[in-house]
Formats: C-alpha cells, structure tokens, sequence
C-alpha cells in the first residue's frame, strides 16, 4: 500500500493566486488490499460472495466506531467527541469548509455545499456530521528527538460504504477526504476507481485533499503518509480479528 500525491491548481482572482502562492494544495490516495493472514474454518467451503459479503459488512462496521478508527492512527493519542457549537467544535465549521472544498473528486457532499450564514454556521446543517476533538504526538521533522503535542478538531459522517472526514488543525492545515471498503478487481491510487474484470478482492481505499501553508507541505504530506500506511495495516489487523470473532474463529 502507498500513498500517492498529485499537486493540482486552477485560475483564480488577484488575490487568491497571491494567496496560493504561499499555499500548498495536493491530494493523496492510498489503496490496501483487506487479507487474512490464515483461513477462517467457519468459512473454509464457503463461496467466496459470502465470506466478501461478510468483509464489506465487517470493514464498514469497523469505519463507522470513530474513535476506534481515528486511534488506529499511530501519532493519535486522544479522540473524543465534542459538540458542534462548542469552544473546540466551532473551530470547524462544517459548511463553510464543505464550501471550500467544493468540487472535490470523490467527495458526495461538498459538491452541493453552499456557504451559509453566520446564523448556519454551527449545530445546524450538518448531516450526520459529528465533531470529535484530537491530539497527536508529531515527529518532529528532520529526525531531531523528540515530538511535538498538536491538538485540532475533525468532522465525521458515516456513508454506506465507510465514511467522510473533514480536518481543521493548526497553521491553515485543512482536509477533505474520506476512507471505504470496495469489492472489486483491481485497486491502486486514484479517482477512477477499480477494474470491472478479474477477480474480485476487499480493498480499503482512503483519499485526502490537503491544504496547508507551502512551508509545512513536505511535512504534513511525510507526516500523512508514514501514519496512514500503518493506519492501513493496523485496520486490517483489527478487520481479521472481528471477522474471527463474528465466526467463533
């Protein structure tokens, strides 16, 4: 599994492209096949659409336990929820972001997102959106010792297939992204998905647009890619075991 970026830009006004310039807007895809390690005996003659059926079930379920899933992330040492029109909840306000990343490939909400007003602005219009507020314990860069405490505030909404994240964190970092489990022949990074012919896998497959200050771009996308890759692995681990433990395995 790994991560893939792709820089992207488009036309703007004076003051946005003097805006860019000191902004750093790329995106990132990861695919990861979903595998155990061993067969499961209580599926051992089962046809295969059963056990991938079982997986999908399992794989979603696994995405939509929020805080399980965020500490799966290894520099993750808190997540808890926290409401909407809070002090911590309203440092992220839902659809002015969703506005924002309007557009976005891959993202089934910021497409139709409008800017609301001040009076839309937090606990309302938010769509299944919980809030949850997170602290990590960054590396810092170049290798020096030592790490540095982060604390910022996060969106998640479940969608039948897995769900949609939204990031709010120190120094303009924003992210758009979401993570799901697929069925299908083929995966690798990108928007166009998965071969229709071949034979049929579980893939988790997760993508992020980030936007952050130019400076800090090489480290939020270094930081991203080492976290999610064991992120990644650690979910499969803990897929393999409640697919065990549904099987009496």
């Amino acid at each position: 599994m790994s991560w893939s970026p792709e820089i992207s830009s488009s036309e703007s006004s004076f003051f946005e492209t003097l805006s860019a310039m000191f902004t750093s807007t790329f995106n990132q895809t990861a695919t990861s096949e979903l595998t155990l390690t061993a067969p499961l005996d209580a599926l051992a003659d089962a046809p295969t659409d059963k056990l991938d059926a079982l997986g999908l079930e399992t794989g979603v379920a696994l995405l939509h336990d929020h805080v399980n899933y965020v500490k799966l992330n290894p520099i993750v040492t808190d997540c808890h929820v926290v409401t909407a029109d809070s002090d911590e909840g309203r440092k992220l306000n839902v659809p002015k972001v969703l506005a924002e990343f309007a557009g976005t490939p891959g993202a089934s909400s910021a497409a139709s997102a409008a800017s609301p007003t001040d009076g839309e602005s937090y606990g309302a219009n938010l769509n299944g959106w919980i809030h949850y507020s997170v602290t990590d314990s960054l590396p810092h860069p170049f290798g020096l010792p030592g790490t540095t405490v982060l604390k910022y505030v996060i969106a998640l909404r479940n969608e039948p297939d897995g769900l949609e994240s939204l990031v709010a964190a120190a120094g303009g970092v924003m992210i758009h992204g979401g993570i799901k489990v697929v069925r299908a022949a083929e995966g690798r990074d990108g928007w166009d998905g998965f071969r229709e012919r071949g034979e049929k896998k579980l893939w988790l497959q997760e993508w992020a647009e980030v936007r952050c200050w130019i400076g800090t771009g090489w480290y939020v996308s270094k930081t991203m890619r080492d976290s999610h890759d064991e992120a990644h692995e650690r979910f499969r681990e803990w897929w393999e075991k409640e697919m065990r433990s549904r099987l009496g395995n």
